[in-house]
């Protein structure tokens, strides 16, 4: 992928603080169409992802996360309700 010079100058220039400013609330479709273009994106600069082993990692990421939250979740619980 090659960035061209204006395009790295706009993406300096991009006022960041409208995305603190600017409360998203996006509903299912638009989360769909959302998460559809970013993969395009991605898919456009690198062609041949994801990869098995990216998926594998993404996998091992998302069981990882849903281990965490169970123990949050258990901890909630045994503070709410103690026995």
């Amino acid at each position: 992928m090659r960035w061209k010079p204006e395009d790295v100058r706009a993406f300096l220039d991009r006022d960041w603080a409208a995305f603190e400013r600017a409360p998203v609330v996006l509903d299912p479709a638009q989360s769909e169409a959302l998460a559809g273009s970013l993969y395009d994106q991605v898919r456009a600069a690198v062609p041949n992802w994801p990869t098995p082993s990216d998926r594998d990692q993404d996998l091992i990421a998302h069981l990882r996360l849903v281990e965490i939250f169970s123990r949050i979740s258990r901890a909630k619980r045994r503070v709410i309700d103690p026995r």
